[in-house]
C-alpha cells in the first residue's frame, strides 16, 4: 500500500492524496543549562483521523524519512520502502 500511495505522487501533487492535512510545525525549546537554549521543530498529530488511518490509542508508530518527506505508519508496517525522491520523480 505504501508502494502504491509513494507511486501516486509520481503523477500527482502530494495535496491530491486523500486525508490530506495542513500542519503547523512549533518551535520548542530545552534549556540545557543555567543560561543555554537549545531550540527544536515540533509536529503534533492529534485527531480522528489519525484512527481512520489505522492509528490508533496506544499504539506505536513509525516515522520514516524519505528526502525531505515523512511517512508515519503503524508499527507492524514499517517497511522503508526501496525508493529515493529526487524533485516529484521517485526513483525505485
Amino acid at each position: 500500500m505504501l508502494k502504491k500511495l509513494i507511486a501516486h505522487l509520481q503523477k500527482e501533487d502530494f495535496s491530491s492524496l486523500p486525508g490530506n492535512r495542513r500542519l503547523k510545525v512549533n518551535c520548542q525549546q530545552r534549556e540545557r543549562g543555567r543560561d543555554e537554549r537549545t531550540y527544536f521543530p515540533e509536529l503534533i498529530l492529534r485527531g480522528n483521523w489519525l484512527q481512520d488511518a489505522g492509528i490508533d490509542y496506544d499504539s506505536r508508530v513509525c516515522v520514516i524519512p524519505i528526502n525531505g518527506v515523512l511517512v508515519v505508519c503503524p508499527e507492524g508496517m514499517c517497511i522503508k520502502p526501496d525508493v529515493q525522491l529526487i524533485g516529484r520523480a521517485i526513483v525505485y
